[in-house]
């Protein structure tokens, strides 16, 4: 039996990010993964202390190589850490004080998210992260990211605006303790990183995805 002829079809690669697109040598669009800005929005701050966070998969190649030890610098500094998807790091922070791992849950993430003042993310050397969605949640929650400056997710990240990228250890520190001590910079950093996220996610943004 003769196989029926199929007609060519236009070939369109979708990409999770312009640094991701830039990685190969083929053309395609990004096309950015939209988020519920009623759902992901900033909440009551209930707290004192400076807390510092980060949501993953519960793998350690979603963590930085230095993490555990970044960490406990922050808690030195008397900055709480929680780290939802971090049940991996038990072998190396297990009993750390200041330090909380939660395993994790795909349920309520924007709640973990209105828990925190600043959002930390990075991954392990080995590992790209192409995009990371979770890093806009992140500033649709009102949260400053500081961000190592390696990932697709940089595109959203404007260095001292919204957010802080850095390339060590050091330089991460040294973001997390400059938010702490101006507690008005902090506010007017969560108030840009929540604008950011809905200047990405306007009607005109939206309608775009929805026409691709």
């Amino acid at each position: 039996r003769k196989l029926e002829r199929i007609p060519k079809r236009e070939l369109c690669l979708v990409f999770a990010s312009q640094r991701l697109a830039d990685s190969v040598p083929y053309e395609g669009t990004v096309q950015l993964s939209p988020i519920d800005l009623d759902r992901f929005r900033p909440g009551a701050r209930e707290w004192d202390d400076l807390r510092v966070g980060r949501m993953s998969r519960d793998e350690r190649f979603k963590h930085g190589d230095t993490d555990p030890e970044l960490y406990r610098r922050l808690v030195e500094e008397d900055v709480a850490v929680r780290v939802r998807g971090g049940m991996c790091l038990a072998d190396e922070l297990g009993g750390t004080r200041g330090v909380e791992l939660l395993p994790a849950c795909p349920r309520e993430p924007e709640r973990f998210l209105r828990e925190l003042d600043v959002f930390f993310y990075r991954t392990s050397s080995a590992w790209f992260e192409a995009s990371a969605r979770v890093v806009v949640e992140a500033l649709a929650s009102g949260l400053p990211v500081v961000a190592h400056d390696r990932g697709g997710y940089v595109e959203y990240v404007h260095h001292g605006e919204n957010g802080f990228l850095f390339r060590s250890d050091e330089e991460a520190v040294e973001h997390v303790l400059a938010l702490r001590d101006d507690p008005a910079r902090l506010a007017s950093m969560k108030h840009t990183a929540r604008a950011s996220a809905e200047a990405l996610y306007s009607a005109d943004a939206l309608s775009e995805i929805v026409d691709f």
